[in-house]
């Protein structure tokens, strides 16, 4: 297949020409106070030069999700947020001291990003989560909304994100197969190489189809893509090794509806993938909150109001 090509770049490329790639990727905020100084340049050519254009933000588990949406989105607004724009969480979580390198398995080379004190790796899944769906919340439904990471982290503690598109790390000849994914959108192939000396990125499909992939977002909400694609779950559904992590998913957004709506009980939720009785009823305390039907079944309705 003919695979669209692009780059991704940040401070470490100089400002130029994205004439080269159909769409280009610019580095835009870390943690929750920091912006890359050629973000607003690089953000301006993308848009002068009629590129499909991302923004994406450097995630740090030990800052707040919610915090770090809120910088990453008002961000990007101030240079000028258009319906189609693609924003991206790029999530390169590890254990280990900070600063340390590490590499994985056909991925870059990398830093450790240190973990709040105590912090399991394991835990950091349900706080990515929630950024993502911060920022689809703030940035809206016309702005998709995607995971970067590379494969040991999508198969593992990433999982409970694959309700968003994939931005997957892979330095080979040829991309991987996703088990808990529906397959890859978007593959970084190659550290360098880019026109502009950025990272080499493809879109899982040709010029034609990512027009097309990211015009389907202008004619259609997030929450319902997502719901479509959601499972209805109860008591005994367990998420199985390789499968998509539907209940961890069930369970982080349970929890953060008791976060954000003060139900103390809620908050307390397992986050070990199997619906058994503490699951069935923090579901219901969820539904009798919100005024839906109590049945303790994460439906259509309980999905929409957990995503939404």
């Amino acid at each position: 297949m003919a695979y669209a090509a692009g780059e991704d770049r940040s401070s470490f490329q100089a400002v130029g020409s994205w004439s080269e790639d159909v769409f280009g990727f610019a580095k835009a905020t870390e943690a929750n106070d920091w912006t890359d100084p050629v973000f607003y340049a690089n953000w301006q050519v993308l848009g002068s030069e009629g590129k499909v254009r991302g923004a994406y933000h450097f995630f740090h588990p030990a800052d707040s999700a919610a915090a770090q949406a809120q910088h990453f989105v008002s961000t990007v607004k101030a240079g000028g947020l258009a319906p189609g724009d693609i924003l991206i969480c790029d999530a390169e979580i590890s254990s280990g001291i900070a600063g340390e390198e590490f590499g994985s398995v056909n991925g870059p080379r990398r830093s450790h990003v240190p973990l709040k004190s105590g912090q399991p790796l394991a835990s950091t899944g349900g706080a990515v989560l929630q950024f993502l769906d911060t920022v689809q919340a703030l940035a809206g439904p016309e702005c998709p909304v995607l995971l970067y990471t590379d494969l040991s982290m999508a198969e593992s503690v990433l999982g409970q994100c694959s309700g968003y598109p994939l931005f997957i790390a892979y330095y080979a000849s040829s991309p991987p197969g996703v088990s808990t994914w529906r397959g890859w959108t978007f593959w970084q192939r190659e550290a360098g190489g880019g026109q502009g000396g950025g990272d080499v990125d493809y879109f899982n499909g040709t010029a034609a189809q990512l027009m097309a992939w990211r015009a389907s977002y202008l004619d259609s909400t997030w929450t319902e893509t997502l719901v479509n694609n959601l499972p209805t779950l109860q008591m005994g559904a367990v998420d199985k090794p390789g499968a998509i992590r539907y209940v961890h998913r069930l369970q982080n957004d349970v929890a953060g509806y008791g976060r954000w709506n003060g139900l103390g009980k809620v908050t307390a939720i397992a986050d070990d993938g199997n619906f058994g009785d503490g699951t069935k009823a923090a579901v219901e305390a969820v539904q009798r909150h919100a005024g839906l039907t109590v049945d303790g079944i994460a439906g259509r309705d309980t999905w929409t109001l957990l995503i939404a």
